[in-house]
């Protein structure tokens, strides 16, 4: 695994999904690394008190959003209606593995 500087991992979400409408990179604290700043801070509010790995959705994000948190990072999506959510969960996930692995 490549490891991966929030703006890359943004870049890379972004091929994983062409029903993509935004995606942020979040620090350790909630900040917005990368990508949308509104996304972003939605995000950091639905992860506060969520275990790592686990994918929250975000109500509001057009038309679905979803988000994780690791240790480090915390990842973001909102996608279109013909995106697959399991698939979505996924590539957040593989992000969150690749920014891990920078962090090692």
């Amino acid at each position: 695994m490549t490891p991966l500087a929030p703006p890359l991992a943004l870049a890379y979400l972004a091929t994983l999904s062409s029903e993509l409408v935004a995606a942020a990179i979040l620090g350790p604290g909630g900040e917005t690394l990368a990508g949308d700043a509104g996304l972003g801070e939605q995000a950091a509010a639905a992860l506060r008190g969520v275990p790592e790995g686990e994918v929250v959705r975000l109500p509001g994000a057009a038309p679905r959003g979803y988000a994780v948190r690791s240790a480090g990072h915390g990842a973001a999506a909102a996608v279109g209606a013909r995106a697959l959510g399991a698939v979505v969960e996924h590539d957040l996930l593989a992000v969150l593995a690749e920014l891990e692995a920078a962090r090692a």
